[in-house]
């Protein structure tokens, strides 16, 4: 006997449900009561076969592994799907596009290669360009119209057009050459950090700042004897002795063995990566499915604010 056929709606419901954390918070974002919600979830697990959630009362909801399997198969499926009419529009009218991302060196290096490479695989007649720049830059860029997507790890001033989406926080640790004194010890303060010369950001980043506002609130000054551009940078110049850097913990390799990265305590403030873009942008499928790659790289949720814009062109 055939299984019920499976719809569209109640694969959309499903990935509400995993993207909000409940039955209850997908009502707005699919305009639907939870009941219905609901209806169409259960309709998806009968027509597979299988529980997609486990139902431990008001706690919010868990996957089950059939149900992590699911939606590592539907998330693209379902996005290929919101962007067909606009993916037709384009093959018609026969036109490639561009699409120009600018972002700081590491995460250019990193980061952006092995996205970028996923996203023409999809998109074939869509050009990418990418190139490296200062946050202030990659902002300006953006602004003016002259990039669509940056990637930084500075928010957009107060008064502009510029929308600023988290993509991913990374703790700070103290990263020292091998052989160093401080080797030994299982983590670091700032009143040792302190002590020692550090290797820092260039003194208009925005984490500059607050590393430096998190040592005068202890009534520190941190000794600054080389300012770099670039985590990478930043790794060189403490591998060969010149002091301690101060560094995103993604920005380690784990298979580095130049340095020894210790963490800090009490901490510093975290890093923040984040994507910089106009609004409007939202509204380019091809600018969407590149966010939504750029976000599963990193390992987090795409924003909501992505499925809606998805939502208002399907």
């Amino acid at each position: 006997m055939p299984r019920d056929v499976i719809s569209l709606e109640s694969c959309r419901a499903f990935l509400a449900v995993v993207r909000t954390g409940g039955f209850a918070r997908a009502e707005a974002e699919l305009n639907l009561t939870q009941s219905a919600i609901s209806k169409r979830v259960l309709a998806l697990e009968k027509a597979l076969g299988t529980s997609l959630f486990e139902r431990r009362g008001p706690r919010p909801v868990a996957l089950t592994e059939a149900g992590r399997q699911l939606q590592e198969v539907l998330e693209p499926l379902v996005d290929a799907i919101d962007d067909l009419p606009s993916l037709l529009e384009r093959r018609l009218a026969g036109k490639a596009g561009m699409l120009r991302v600018l972002a700081g060196q590491s995460d250019a290096l990193h980061v952006l290669p092995g996205v970028v490479a996923s996203f023409i695989q999809t998109h074939a007649r869509v050009q990418m360009q990418v190139r490296v720049a200062r946050s202030e830059v990659l902002m300006r860029a953006v602004l003016e119209g002259k990039a669509d997507v940056g990637v930084t790890s500075r928010r957009p001033g107060l008064g502009t057009d510029l929308m600023f989406l988290p993509l991913a926080s990374s703790p700070l640790v103290a990263i020292v050459a091998v052989g160093h004194p401080l080797t030994d010890l299982r983590s670091v303060s700032p009143e040792i950090l302190s002590r020692y010369g550090l290797v820092l950001p260039d003194s208009e980043s925005a984490l500059r700042s607050a590393i430096r506002a998190a040592f005068h609130s202890r009534g520190l000054v941190p000794k600054v004897v080389v300012e770099a551009g670039g985590w990478d940078v930043i790794r060189t110049y403490v591998a060969l002795g010149c002091g301690i850097g101060l560094v995103p913990v993604r920005h380690v390799p784990a298979n580095d063995r130049s340095v020894v990265a210790l963490p800090v305590d009490p901490p510093l403030p975290p890093s923040e990566t984040g994507v910089v873009l106009r609004e409007a942008m939202l509204q380019d499928p091809g600018v969407r499915d590149f966010l939504k790659l750029l976000y599963r790289s990193f390992g987090s949720p795409v924003p909501p604010v992505l499925m809606r814009a998805a939502g208002r062109r399907s």
